[in-house]
């Protein structure tokens, strides 16, 4: 499976960081720049709405399969993270940072604003948010980033030793450009049921395209 999806691009809400032609770069199957550092001024403002329109966003399936590893989540406590995504439930997956200023915290945004409608279509759900900056993502700093979106408990936020977090970015065709955090691409996952295929978004959506893309993945066949 492979489409595509077009809708205007609510450039405000990403701000001059993203500028006019954050779209039609992503599009190209280009990555986006993050300016990103560390200490007080990492802070800046990450408290972005989930937009009302959904980028240009491309659809395909394929089959991952996660490292046999532990991670650490939002709690301090070791999760295995192929045994997490093994249980047989409809399960949704970001890669993210808590530092970032861009596309970060409104994915975040858009999982959070999105938590009530994704309960309605499945009550069983459970959403994942893997940190690619493990080193200044801490279960503290996690524990902070979920506060903001008001997450509820089957929502996991994960973070790791450096070279697990790369082996579970790799596991998913989710690499940065150049291995480089400040390239990092807006991907959802979004897999049905444990054995079936996961359904890889690329691009930032609204709360409402999200739900019905989940809604869709029921669809999915398996091979």
């Amino acid at each position: 499976m492979h489409r595509r999806k077009s809708l205007s691009f609510l450039c405000a809400v990403l701000g001059a960081t993203w500028g006019a032609g954050a779209a039609s770069a992503q599009d190209a199957g280009e990555a986006h720049e993050h300016h990103h550092e560390h200490g007080a001024d990492a802070k800046g403002d990450h408290d972005h709405p989930a937009p009302e329109k959904s980028s240009d966003y491309v659809v395909s399936s394929a089959r991952y399969e996660a490292p046999k590893i532990s991670l650490i989540d939002q709690n301090n406590r070791k999760v295995r993270i192929d045994q997490l995504l093994s249980e047989d439930r409809p399960t949704l997956v970001q890669f993210i940072f808590t530092s970032c200023t861009t596309i970060c915290p409104v994915m975040g945004a858009v999982f959070g604003g999105a938590q009530n409608d994704i309960a309605a279509v499945a009550p069983n759900y459970r959403m994942v948010s893997i940190s690619i900056d493990p080193e200044y993502d801490t279960p503290e700093k996690l524990r902070e980033f979920a506060a903001k979106q008001n997450a509820r408990p089957d929502w996991v936020f994960l973070t790791g030793a450096a070279d697990d977090i790369t082996k579970v970015t790799k596991s998913f065709d989710a690499l940065n450009q150049g291995d480089n955090k400040m390239y990092h691409q807006p991907f959802t996952f979004i897999r049905w049921r444990k054995d079936g295929e996961w359904v890889r978004i690329r691009g930032l959506l609204s709360v409402a395209d999200l739900v019905s893309e989940f809604s869709s993945a029921r669809k999915v066949e398996t091979p």
